[in-house]
């Protein structure tokens, strides 16, 4: 829940939820990956968010506070 928030905050409120939308509507009853979300918010929002999502989920240290 943390991530998903920190991405809304990150892409902004309709790319997030156009995100979120898309996702389930284009992949109802498949089975997805983290990789497979991470490349699919990233098509959605425009913009390559690698560095986004290797910051919040595959350090030891994730931020303690949400991007401004």
């Amino acid at each position: 829940a943390v991530v998903l928030h920190a991405l809304r905050l990150e892409i902004g409120d309709d790319a997030f939820f156009t995100v979120l939308r898309d996702w389930a509507d284009q992949g109802a009853g498949e089975v997805r990956t983290t990789e497979n979300f991470m490349e699919f918010a990233s098509a959605e929002a425009g913009r390559d968010l690698t560095s986004f999502f290797d910051t919040w989920l595959f350090t030891e240290d994730p931020p303690d506070a949400f991007p401004a």
